[in-house]
């Protein structure tokens, strides 16, 4: 089981605002646990990751002061998680760090931004491999005491499938084609012109030929669908509020073709459009056999996250735990 935890998380957002000064109303030291100390400066740099992921916590005190506790509490658990897989004898080997760090860097476009994102957030090479090290401790830690043991039986899948049925329908979708000859706003009236000469003869030879694939083939100008017959894939109703590839006024001109049927000639800002519409399904339940997989990486998800709760409280019950917050 997959345990990724939080020591090095403010790394990962780093990049997108640098960080601000250390705040002065914070402790040197916020909590310790058992002993050991959790620093200002390890809670503010997961502190600022929040606030950077949802930058109206910031302008709400009840919910920041609600925000620093639970922050505290993931550093406070993450400390138990570590001090219990030390005491388990787990080691991390110097190539496992040295992996994980290059798994981290892959997130960069290159080593100058990692460099950069390393820096914003108050890092340095050796606090990070340091994190590093811990963080794969705490993941072999719940891969031995939690990932091994748990698993989903086939009466659970049933039982969750039939329970939620209901739930579980997929919408209407249709499967598109389309042939597109460009012609941008900014384009001139006569190179407009011609860009519609060129879609109304691919229209002619799609009524001709009834092969829209070789059509779009040859003449659509869709560098990415051109090549695979104009197809663009499968949609559904809600495409047509956007961020789908096909603009919402084709999908919801598509939606009113039948299974085979080509659209007349549509126009957008980006050119002129004829759609097919290959396939269509109806409104459907999913079958258990085309979920089967999802649910039970869903089961097995939820009873690790019980099993991961059950043991941080039970490291909890038995640790000395102080908070300096205010």
């Amino acid at each position: 089981m997959k345990c990724d935890w939080i020591l090095i998380s403010p790394l990962l957002v780093a990049a997108a605002a640098a960080a601000p000064p250390q705040p002065t109303d914070f402790p040197a030291v916020v909590a310790k646990v058992n002993g050991e100390e959790i620093s200002r400066d390890q809670f503010w740099g997961l502190y600022q990751s929040y606030l950077r992921a949802n930058p109206d916590r910031s302008q709400n005190p009840q919910r920041t002061q609600t925000l620093e506790r639970a922050i505290l509490d993931r550093l406070v658990d993450a400390t138990l998680l570590y001090q219990e897989a030390t005491q388990a004898g787990i080691r991390v080997e110097a190539a496992q760090v040295e992996a994980k760090l290059k798994e981290l860097r892959a997130n960069f476009p290159g080593q100058e931004s990692f460099d950069k994102a390393v820096a914003s957030g108050a890092y340095d090479e050796a606090r990070l491999r340091a994190d590093l090290r811990k963080d794969l401790a705490i993941a072999e830690l719940v891969e031995r005491r939690i990932g091994r043991t748990i698993g989903a039986s086939e009466e659970e899948l049933q039982d969750w499938y039939d329970a939620n049925r209901s739930q579980l329908v997929a919408p209407e979708e249709i499967r598109v084609s389309q042939i597109l000859i460009k012609a941008p706003p900014e384009t001139d009236l006569e190179t407009k012109q011609q860009a519609r000469a060129q879609i109304e003869e691919c229209q002619k030879l799609v009524q001709a030929s009834g092969n829209f694939a070789a059509v779009a083939r040859r003449h659509s100008q869709d560098a990415t669908s051109a090549a695979t017959g104009g197809d663009l894939g499968w949609f559904t109703r809600s495409s047509e509020s956007g961020g789908s590839s096909l603009a919402p006024e084709l999908v919801k001109a598509a939606f009113a073709l039948a299974a085979g049927q080509v659209s007349p000639i549509l126009t957008t800002a980006a050119g002129y459009h004829l759609l097919l519409v290959s396939e269509r399904r109806p409104q459907r339940t999913y079958a258990f056999e085309d979920i089967r997989g999802q649910i039970r990486s869903s089961l097995i998800e939820q009873k690790h996250q019980q099993r991961l709760a059950e043991l941080i409280q039970q490291l909890r019950a038995k640790a000395k735990i102080e908070a300096f917050l205010q």
